[in-house]
């Protein structure tokens, strides 16, 4: 309705142009029949113009009613789609919750059937237990069904309120030109559409469900057709039993045989409404996650040059203070244990192997320094080879690994891929960074040692070398507590931690990386400067490519001071690359 009322506002102003301008000129000695049909043409026109006109005015005029008629007309609608998919959960929570307790009785029925079977020969008891177990894992799809259908309802409310939150969107947009009021508006708009990151996450892990089940359900189906109940069956069963089975036996083994065929039929049907299940879930979550990018891609073109955060002010202590007292606040350093304790219970054993790597790689470190310096021996003499360099390089990767591989493993019990957005993962992603940024660090750190890569085997001055080491270890202390503070602003759904602690944690990775670059890279004194030959083309070029790669890091040092102002924009797109 507001298009058309814009189009019908844009051809009224042009029909009434045409009308009023000037008729056609005609010549001074035009004759009195071109005069007389000139008129009634202009007059025809005029007409037609003015009949066009006035039909305009009475659209334009009827335009807000048709508008509200139409809204109600859809008002009325939703209420009657929410109603009528109300209806269809409640029905379908109702066939579930009967199926689950025909189910529950099927089950009760095969218990009971392997307690009467207590004493009788080995293969009518396994037939009995097998029967049981497939009514066991039917059971367990049942209740796993009845869970699904709080998801989907989840799922349909979600797609409600993004469709509500682009509607209220379009609202704004159709303003005009956005100030920072309107773009205030529209971020918080922005702030509550779902992660895009979690949504992808959810719909791979039930991906991966899907074709499990589909497996088993295939299983299910060979098991079915080699299933028989007829005499052959019998007979060979009975075979097992020996000469001592008679006529009740045989009844008993019958009725075995029918049950099982029975439930692997009910396991194959209600394996088949898993799937169709968790496909419609995929199906509702992929939706939303389309509709949350493109309402997320609108906004972010609308937004772009507006700014996103306040100026850095005496307010923006305030925003770091309370952000880390939010962080170690003991609301969420009480949920940090259940994630960990959730992680645990779901990979037991990868975290043991992970663990006893991590000890061992500890363990082995004096080997490690005493094998790094022994293949540095050779270097230099007829013994040496290419190959031990390998060895190094391979050693100095085994003694960097220990310290950023137990943050890793730190991270991934704390993350929670059905909350990405909570404080758990927020503080397990930034403990993932650290450790990726300690890897890099650690792994240039061992080889600036005196027996490492740079100095032995490469053969670089032995001043330059520990000058690398020195420079290397200041940024390393200088960026764990940056990086932490910017994956925990990155992940998190709270934008004050991403105004607070995520532009500090950029503040400090540019402060540090200027220091570093300046360190390695000055011409006088630098790690990286002294073999430089002082004729050649990098060394007249020296105070350009210097300062190029000091001023670097300021520029970014100085986009939370800008007239830009984005703190969540910078952090995302300059300390993320550099973890990279």
């Amino acid at each position: 309705m507001t298009t058309r009322q814009i189009d019908a506002r844009s051809e009224l102003a042009d029909l009434r142009a045409q009308l009023e301008s000037r008729s056609e000129v005609l010549p001074v000695d035009a004759s009195q029949l071109l005069l007389d049909s000139s008129q009634i043409k202009n007059d025809a026109v005029r007409q037609d113009l003015s009949a066009r006109i006035e039909r305009n005015e009475q659209e334009i005029l009827s335009l807000p009613t048709r508008e509200a008629i139409a809204t109600a007309q859809l008002g009325v609608l939703a209420g009657e789609l929410d109603q009528t998919q109300a209806e269809i959960s409640a029905l379908g929570r109702g066939m579930d919750a009967r199926e689950q307790e025909e189910v529950h009785d099927k089950l009760d029925r095969a218990r009971r059937v392997v307690m009467s079977l207590d004493g009788k020969p080995e293969p009518m008891r396994s037939l009995a237990t097998e029967t049981e177990s497939l009514r066991e894992a039917m059971f367990g799809i049942s209740n796993e069904l009845r869970k699904l259908w709080s998801t989907k309802d989840r799922l349909h409310g979600q797609l409600e309120e993004v469709s509500a939150l682009r509607k209220n969107a379009e609202q704004i947009l159709a303003f005009g030109r956005i100030g920072e009021e309107y773009g205030r508006l529209l971020r918080e708009v922005g702030k509550k559409l779902p992660a895009a990151a979690g949504l992808s996450r959810r719909i791979a892990k039930r991906q991966d469900t899907i074709v499990d089940v589909r497996v088993e359900r295939f299983r299910s189906e060979q098991k079915l057709s080699a299933a028989g109940t007829g005499s052959t069956a019998v007979d060979q069963l009975m075979s097992q039993l020996g000469d001592s089975a008679g006529a009740d036996e045989r009844a008993i083994v019958s009725s075995l045989l029918k049950d099982r065929r029975s439930a692997l039929q009910d396991l194959n049907l209600i394996q088949g409404r898993q799937v169709e299940a968790l496909d419609e879930l995929n199906q509702l979550e992929t939706e939303l996650r389309e509709r949350s990018a493109q309402l997320r891609l609108m906004l972010d073109q609308r937004l772009l040059w507006l700014p996103s955060a306040a100026p850095i002010n005496s307010d923006w202590g305030k925003q770091i203070v309370a952000g880390i007292g939010s962080i170690f606040a003991q609301k969420n350093r009480a949920a940090l244990l259940p994630a960990v304790r959730e992680s645990w219970n779901a990979n037991p054993w990868m975290y043991l192997a992970c663990s006893s790597l991590i000890l061992i790689l500890f363990g082995l470190r004096k080997r490690l320094l005493a094998k790094l310096a022994q293949f540095a021996k050779p270097v230099g003499t007829r013994a040496d080879r290419f190959g031990l360099t390998l060895y190094a390089l391979l050693v100095t990767i085994l003694l960097a690994l220990p310290i950023p591989l137990a943050f890793a493993v730190l991270a991934q019990m704390l993350i929670e891929p059905a909350s990405p957005g909570s404080v758990s993962s927020a503080v397990g992603q930034g403990f993932f960074n650290i450790g990726i940024v300690l890897f890099i660090l650690d792994l240039f750190r061992n080889m600036c040692r005196h027996c490492g890569l740079f100095a032995s085997h490469f053969h670089w001055p032995g001043v330059s070398v520990q000058r690398l080491g020195l420079a290397l270890w200041g940024l390393s202390l200088a960026l764990i507590p940056a990086v932490w503070l910017s994956g925990v602003a990155h992940v998190s759904d709270d934008p004050m931690y991403a105004e607070g602690i995520g532009r500090l944690g950029l503040l400090i990775i540019s402060i540090a990386l200027a220091v570093f670059s300046y360190r390695v890279f000055r011409p006088t004194g630098g790690a990286m400067t002294e073999s430089l030959d002082r004729h050649g083309l990098v060394w007249r070029t020296r105070l350009v490519w210097f300062g190029v790669l000091v001023l670097t890091p300021c520029c970014w040092l100085a986009l939370p001071w800008s007239a830009i102002r984005s703190a969540r924009s910078s952090c995302r797109g300059v300390s993320l690359p550099l973890l990279g």
